[in-house]
């Protein structure tokens, strides 16, 4: 049976994997812009600055995995475990967000939905000219 911190280590790894960042901004832009061949060059780099990242952080780390597992009490198996749950968790995250921003790049070249986008944001801004001009 897997140790109950190889499962904290999986969920607090989704979460942190999960919340967007400059890599997700990347991503996504990407994919807006030139569909799944674009996200997969960025994911690639992205992949190889991660990989530095990750290298930089072992190298002046006096642990190798976070806190959040006691080296302790881990055991082969744990570390197994771990070992294939770092690299599905990436690749679904990354993948849900690719397959969300093809989708929405399909939404954003409609002129339809552009136009429809024009009309909320004037909105808004009028909205932001009112409240402006009656402070």
């Amino acid at each position: 049976m897997i140790d109950s911190g190889v499962w904290l280590f999986a969920t607090a790894y989704l979460l942190s994997v999960a919340s967007p960042g400059p890599g997700i901004a990347a991503i996504v832009s990407r994919t807006l812009a030139r569909g799944w061949h674009g996200a997969l060059i960025v994911m690639k780099y992205a992949g190889a600055v991660y990989l530095l990242y990750l290298a930089y952080r072992m190298w002046t780390s006096a642990t190798v995995l976070p806190t959040v597992v006691d080296l302790e009490t881990l055991a082969v198996a744990d570390a197994l475990a771990m070992a294939v749950v770092i690299p599905i968790m990436l690749a679904g995250v990354m993948g849900a967000y690719v397959t969300a921003s093809v989708r929405a790049r399909g939404f954003f070249t409609s002129r339809r939905s552009c136009r429809r986008l024009n009309r909320c944001g004037a909105i808004v801004m009028t909205g932001a000219a009112v409240i402006v001009a009656r402070s």
